[in-house]
């Protein structure tokens, strides 16, 4: 209990709020500072003491005060959180129901028992409700317990919050919980002693006002307030950094900002494994060409080959004792429907050099054609695509320069029936 020479909580409030003034002084654009005690807010909130000071970017920094004596000591000592226990016992005994619900159900429950008396057994282990919550309770976990002088704080909106106490207010133990409290939650603590001296114990964290104009709209006197301080000249061009906390404030602001744009551009512009090749094929198409490729369409003839469907037996007019034993891909020359004129093509293509050149009986093969013709080939079969689509680049490049009738070749896939 309080002695009758305890700080009062009036000394205490005072003594701090004369502190801010001339601490916030500094930082005043104008010179002017707004510094009062018993502020109420517009939902009727009482601050102990309320600061506003002008900015040199025209607009106006909030600071609130709360101050505690030994008197309100229950305020600045932990006390059990009653609300976030209930939520979380809540939250706990949903969760072993789900899991007993699925143990039980799983274990064959509903055999035994008509499904409407299960939901009723599930729904009977929500009485465990309030015995977690004693549990929880009795366990005193650090995040069920709370400071009321912190809760309390939060109700008066500003840019940077203050908490006021004497230095007979708490014990050394209780002094060093309230700090590291106030540090955790980057709340400024004032340490008012006996002779009236304040100390700073933990500077408080700079809140934007966004997208309010500033912090002062909550207040029931805000626009008084606000015409007051805005009054004068901004002559103290070395407030553009603000306070201490603003300045800590915007350049971890800023700080954020530029890692995530940086971390944005390196995503928008990194370079994949892939990435050098592309530069090389833009670099080629890029160049102006200077003569158009005849074997463009090659590129294409790959996705034209497909495996070929089962087909009725063609009448044949000679005998399939021919050597190709498929699957095989030919370059198909010509189509000649007399084998006298497909025998004279091979001639032709033998004295240009395509010395493998031959021609086959269609109807021995199955392929996709499904014509009696005589099917001339300058080059020996081939097992694989990629050997054939060398061979016919091959075939058109040389009937070219040997001044041969080549018309549209394609390959064909046989296998002898």
């Amino acid at each position: 209990m309080a002695s009758a020479n305890t700080l009062s909580e009036k000394f205490i409030q005072d003594k701090a709020i004369k502190y801010l003034a001339k601490y916030y002084k500094r930082s005043s654009a104008n010179g002017k500072v707004f510094a009062q005690a018993e502020v109420r807010t517009l939902e009727k909130k009482r601050a102990d003491g309320l600061i506003a000071w002008r900015q040199l970017s025209g607009g106006v920094g909030v600071a609130s005060m709360e101050a505690k004596s030994a008197k309100t000591l229950s305020a600045l000592v932990k006390q059990i959180d009653e609300g976030k226990i209930k939520k979380d016992s809540t939250w706990l005994t949903v969760v072993l129901v789900f899991m007993a619900a699925y143990i039980l159900w799983d274990r064959g429950l509903r055999a035994y028992f008509d499904p409407f008396w299960v939901l009723v057994l599930y729904g009977a282990l929500f009485l465990l409700l309030p015995y977690i919550q004693r549990m929880l309770q009795g366990i005193r976990l650090p995040f069920h317990q709370r400071f009321a002088v912190l809760a309390q704080l939060q109700q008066y909106p500003s840019n940077e919050p203050w908490v006021a106490i004497g230095t007979d207010s708490v014990n050394s133990k209780q002094y060093d919980l309230l700090k590291r409290a106030c540090r955790k939650k980057r709340l400024g603590l004032l340490l008012v002693q006996k002779n009236g001296r304040v100390s700073m114990e933990t500077r408080p964290r700079y809140s934007f006002a966004f997208p309010k104009k500033d912090f002062l709209v909550y207040y029931e006197k805000g626009s008084d307030i606000r015409k007051g301080v805005k009054k004068g000249v901004n002559w103290k061009i070395w407030t553009i950094l603000g306070t201490s906390s603003q300045l800590r404030s915007s350049v971890s602001h800023f700080g954020l900002a530029l890692a995530g744009f940086l971390a944005i551009y390196a995503a928008i512009n990194f370079d994949l494994s892939t990435t050098e090749p592309r530069e090389e094929k833009k670099e080629e198409i890029s160049q102006p060409a200077t003569k158009k490729d005849a074997f463009d369409f090659l590129d294409t003839l790959r996705d034209q080959i497909k495996p070929q469907p089962d087909r009725d037996e063609l009448a044949s007019k000679i005998d399939c004792n021919e050597s190709i034993l498929g699957p095989k891909y030919i370059i198909q020359d010509r189509l000649f429907d007399e084998e006298k004129r497909a025998v004279e093509r091979v001639a032709t293509l033998k004295a240009a050099g395509f010395e493998d050149s031959n021609y086959l009986w269609l109807p021995c093969y199955e392929n996709e054609l499904g014509i009696a013709s005589f099917c001339v080939y300058p080059y020996f079969p081939r097992t694989s695509q990629e050997n054939a689509l060398d061979q016919l680049r091959s075939y058109l490049e040389i009937g070219k320069e040997k001044g041969l009738s080549v018309e549209k070749p394609r390959i064909l896939l046989v296998e002898l029936k």
